[in-house]
């Protein structure tokens, strides 16, 4: 038995408890923050930095004059220059045998229409070995970006870093002018001068549209993107590279003057905090126990006061039951979980089964991979059955094997009219490409087995009364403020009922939370109940079973014809009426008698064709109420036709609501 789910687990443990995702995958092994991992792989795919050559970084050293001198320039794109000015000597402190001499007499030079990006001290020397300073290294890159003195204040280092912030530079840091900075905190100010807006408008860098990256594939040198629109689009990458730093990010191609991919720079949102992190869509944590928020400070970024949404619904951590799957969204700073679990046959997967990005199960439903995910995916091949383990937004977060006994699959979906399946997951809907035409108008499970046969099966409405829209009741329980309602296969919202009450018949399913408070509703206006008529009938018992030594059989009279017969298991007189449902084979099932209303009909006061007063009471009419011509034996096509025809009436009613009236003349 594979024990897949152990790896998983293992692998959301080290995601939640190590610092830094993609650690592991950096290209320096002394830097383990996330997020400056992520700006020094941008500006080492751009060719800006390359550390000490023995794969250290860093981080935490402070920066010289000398050494944001190169960078700027390679910034700049000129780094090709440098060698035709690292013969002179301009600054007696830079001779021209000096590592960096080119970079420095560059960067010092004015060209036309444009002030050089660093200037020497009054003494004539340009001191190389300095620490830069914060105002220092502001100013270089806004001259990079175009600006001048005259566009500032004219106090300095303040007006360069007033214009920084408006430009978007500074973002995310906060130092005195007069501070050093460490080469982390350079990274972050490359990478936000990318971005930046250059005097004039644009930016420094040919940029993409914002779009999702799933994977860069080294072999064929290309990023796969997605939009969220249209399908996975291969982006050529100028040279090759293997890193999955940025897997899972929403941001923004860097191309080159070939329109070929050089870098990714990945998006910001300010957190909850007040810092700016990547929007990483790529991590899934698995929830290690029931109430337990376990890693979910390292998947949040350290975010303060962020909210749980579970399964579409605010929710406290008392809520959280293990094997949930947890995603962090920035943007709502929110973690969104999950608990929906699908068992499914493994039909292929794009591009391929060795480097999955997404799978094919259901029928040909497409379903992506969290990048965390994706190992643990390519341990299965085509052909295998697993649980699929889903966040919120419907994507893969880990999988499991049928055969832990850990994992139980619970999917349910709703099948609408036309036999369309939709699956219930987190916060979404997700439409399958499976059908289930005879499960229309009903709530299923759903599951695959080996032989990928897709089995939908009905499950019994556990609803006790009607859905009040007014009071926020549905029977005897209270609704959530933030109930997730969905009515034939749509999410909508209780303020966006048109109907002041809702027949428990419509009500197909519910869930409640620990307050006992129903957090989750399944309508359905599709027809899937009908009314019929009780025949029983008897045969003698060949076998001497029972003690009346015959058999009872029961099948139900219904405008459609004759159900299927069978054995009589439940108390029932021929010509009841009764509420009931048929399956595809034309059996029924879900039996509810249906109570006659005593006295004079004749008595009855209608309003209209939708209620009727009768014995001190307003009864509501069924708009599919069951017409029967009692002298005829056959069924009226609506209730004006028997009304018309009607002598005397008999009146059934359940729930309060008139479902069944028999005619004579």
């Amino acid at each position: 038995m594979k024990k897949i789910f152990s790896f998983v687990l293992a692998l959301a443990l080290v995601v939640a408890l190590v610092p830094g995702r993609a650690s592991a995958e950096s290209y320096f092994t002394d830097v383990n923050d996330t997020e400056t991992e992520r700006n020094v792989e941008v500006l080492r795919l751009l060719g800006i930095v390359g550390g000490d050559g023995t794969g250290l970084f860093h981080p935490d050293d402070s920066l010289t004059r000398a050494e944001f001198c190169k960078m700027a320039i390679l910034l700049q794109g000129r780094g090709d220059e440098a060698a035709r000015y690292a013969s002179r000597t301009i600054f007696p402190d830079v001779p021209a045998s000096y590592w960096a001499c080119g970079y420095i007499n560059l960067a010092s030079l004015t060209a036309e229409k444009q002030p050089g990006l660093m200037h020497g001290f009054p003494d004539g020397t340009f001191l190389p070995k300095k620490e830069i300073t914060y105002g220092e290294a502001v100013t270089v890159l806004m001259r990079v970006l175009g600006y001048s003195d005259a566009d500032t204040s004219g106090i300095w280092p303040q007006g360069y870093l007033d214009l920084g912030a408006t430009a978007g530079l500074t973002k995310g840091l906060s130092l005195g002018g007069g501070e050093a900075i460490t080469r982390a905190q350079a990274a972050k100010l490359f990478v936000n001068a990318l971005s930046a807006t250059k005097q004039g408008g644009g930016t420094l860098k040919k940029l993409s549209d914002e779009l999702l990256l799933m994977t860069i594939d080294p072999v064929k040198g290309v990023m796969r993107t997605t939009d969220g629109k249209t399908d996975v689009k291969e982006v050529e990458m100028a040279s090759p590279v293997m890193t999955a730093v940025f897997d899972g990010l929403k941001g923004r191609i860097i191309y080159d003057e070939n329109d070929r991919a050089v870098s990714f720079l990945p998006s910001l949102v300010q957190n909850s905090s007040g810092s700016y992190v990547s929007v990483d869509t790529g991590v899934a944590l698995i929830v290690t126990g029931s109430k337990s928020t376990a890693g979910f400070d390292v998947l949040t970024g350290n975010s303060k006061n962020y909210s749980i949404i579970r399964n579409g619904v605010r929710v406290s951590s008392k809520e959280l039951r293990q094997f949930d799957i947890a995603t962090y969204s920035p943007e709502n700073n929110a973690v969104f979980v999950c608990d929906t679990r699908i068992k499914v046959l493994y039909e292929s997967a794009m591009p391929t089964p060795r480097d999955p990005l997404s799978i094919r199960a259901l029928d040909g439903t497409v379903f992506e991979i969290m990048p965390s995910a994706r190992e643990n995916v390519a341990q299965y091949h085509p052909g295998q059955t697993m649980i699929l383990m889903l966040t919120a937004d419907g994507r893969i977060g880990a999988v499991a094997s049928p055969d832990d006994e850990n994992v139980n699959a619970n999917a349910l979906g709703y099948v609408n009219a036309e036999g369309k399946v939709t699956l219930f997951c987190g916060s979404c809907l997700i439409p399958l490409a499976c059908k289930g035409s005879d499960r229309a108008g009903r709530v299923v499970s759903i599951m695959q087995g080996e032989s990928k046969t897709i089995y939908l099966n009905e499950q019994v409405s556990n609803v006790d009364g009607a859905l009040d829209v007014a009071e926020w009741t549905v029977g005897s329980k209270k609704l959530a403020e933030d109930a997730v309602i969905i009515r034939d296969g749509v999410l909508t919202s209780i303020s966006e009922l048109e109907e002041s009450r809702i027949e428990r018949r419509k009500l197909l399913y519910m869930h409640t939370n620990s307050s006992n408070k129903v957090d989750m509703l399944v309508i359905s206006d599709v027809r899937t109940e009908y009314v019929g008529i009780v025949k029983i009938w008897e045969v003698p018992d060949p076998n001497g079973e029972t003690e009346q030594n015959y058999i009872s059989y029961v099948s139900m009279l219904y405008s459609g014809g004759e159900t299927n017969e069978r054995r009589l298991t439940f108390k029932a007189r021929t010509g009841d009426y009764a509420l009931f449902k048929i399956d595809s084979e034309g059996n029924f099932y879900g039996y509810d008698r249906l109570n006659e209303l005593g006295g004079r009909t004749e008595t009855a006061v209608w309003i209209g064709t939708g209620a009727v007063n009768f014995g001190g009471r307003t009864y509501t009419i069924d708009p599919d109420v069951a017409c029967y011509n009692a002298d005829q034996k056959t069924w009226f096509n609506s209730l004006q036709e028997a009304l018309e025809y009607a002598g005397t009436l008999r009146l059934f009613e359940l729930d309060g609501v008139i479902r069944a009236i028999e005619v004579r003349y």
